[in-house]
C-alpha cells in the first residue's frame, strides 16, 4: 500500500515536469526548448532520480508546437514578415519599428526615440547596424533586417533613419561612419551623408567571414527570436546610457587587448601614409592585428 502510494506520487512529479516543459515553452519563448527541458529534469532530481522522465526526443515535438502556437509562422523571406503589433514596440512601451517599407525589397527598421536622440548626439562616429559612441562606450542603437545589401536598399534605410530623426527633432549629421568592406553601404554613406569620412573595419570583415561559414553549415536563427532579443538589446542600452550619465563612468569597458591592438593598427596606418612601410607590409599587419579581434 505504501510502495504503491509512493509509485503514484513519484509518477505525479514526472507528469508536473512534462507540465512544467510544455508551460514554459510558451511563457518564456526566448529560452530553448531543450534548455527548458533540462531545467525542468535538474528539479525533478530533488526527487533523487530523473529516470522516470521521458528523454528529450519524446517530449520535443510536443513542447516545439506549444511554443509555435505563441509565435507568428516563421516567415519564409524578409519579403513576408509582417510584424504583431506586440513587436513593434519596446519593453518600456516606445515606438520601435519606424520603418516597414510594403514593396518587394522590403526593409525593416528599428530604434526607440531615445535611441535616435543619442544617435544625434553621437556626431563623430556611426557604425555597424547601427552602433554609435560617446566619450564612454559603444551602444547598439538601430537594428535592421533587409534581404540583400545592394546600395539602393542600403540608401533606402539611411534616408528612412534620417526621416525618423527628423520626426523627432533630430539633426544626424555624423563627420564619420565605420562600415565593413561593402561598396552599396560606401556609395549610400556618401550620397545621404555629403561629404562624410567613410572608414572600413577589418572587425567586420571577419564577422562577415563568419557570416558566411555559418550559411555553409545551416544555421539558420529564428527572425522571432532575433526580434525579442533586440527588444531586449534596446533596453539593456538604455540601461547603460542611464547608467552612463549618472556615474559617469563607462558601462563596458573595453579589453585592454583589444586598446593595444588598436594602437598597433593606427601605428600601422601612420608608418603606410608616411612611406615607413609598402603596402604588401601593410596589409599584413593589418591582417594580423585584426584578426586578433574575433580570435
Amino acid at each position: 500500500m505504501v510502495s504503491m502510494h509512493i509509485k503514484t506520487q513519484f509518477s505525479a512529479h514526472v507528469d508536473q515536469a512534462i507540465s512544467g516543459v510544455k508551460r514554459k515553452a510558451v511563457e518564456d519563448p526566448k529560452t530553448p526548448i531543450q534548455q527548458v527541458y533540462n531545467d525542468e529534469v535538474i528539479k525533478f532530481r530533488q526527487y533523487g532520480t530523473a529516470s522516470a522522465v521521458p528523454v528529450f526526443d519524446y517530449i520535443r515535438p510536443t513542447a516545439y508546437r506549444k511554443r509555435q502556437s505563441v509565435l507568428p509562422p516563421l516567415p519564409k523571406s524578409i519579403s513576408s514578415i509582417v510584424v504583431p503589433p506586440p513587436l513593434k514596440i519596446t519593453s518600456m512601451g516606445q515606438p520601435f519599428l519606424f520603418c516597414d517599407t510594403p514593396r518587394n525589397h522590403k526593409i525593416l527598421d528599428f530604434a526607440s526615440p531615445d535611441a535616435i536622440r543619442f544617435l544625434g548626439k553621437s556626431l563623430d562616429d556611426i557604425a555597424g547596424s547601427i552602433h554609435a559612441w560617446n566619450d564612454l562606450s559603444k551602444k547598439s542603437l538601430v537594428f535592421v533586417a533587409m534581404p540583400n545589401k545592394f546600395g539602393k536598399l542600403y540608401k533606402e534605410l539611411l534616408r528612412s533613419l534620417v526621416r525618423y530623426a527628423d520626426s523627432l527633432s533630430v539633426t544626424l549629421a555624423p563627420r564619420s561612419v565605420l562600415i565593413d568592406f561593402e561598396q552599396g553601404a560606401l556609395n549610400a554613406f556618401e550620397a545621404v551623408f555629403p561629404g562624410i569620412d567613410v572608414k572600413l573595419c577589418h572587425f567586420h570583415f571577419g564577422q562577415n567571414i563568419w557570416k558566411r561559414i555559418q550559411k555553409h553549415i545551416g544555421i539558420h536563427p529564428s527572425i522571432w527570436n532575433w526580434k525579442m532579443n533586440i527588444q531586449k538589446a534596446e533596453e539593456i542600452t538604455a540601461i547603460r546610457v542611464e547608467q552612463e550619465d549618472e556615474q559617469e563612468r563607462t558601462s563596458r569597458k573595453r579589453r585592454k587587448q583589444d586598446v593595444q591592438h588598436d594602437i598597433h593598427l593606427v601605428s600601422a596606418k601612420n608608418a603606410f601614409v608616411n612611406d615607413d612601410i609598402d603596402l604588401q607590409e601593410f596589409q599584413r599587419l593589418s591582417r594580423h592585428f585584426a584578426y586578433n579581434y574575433f580570435r
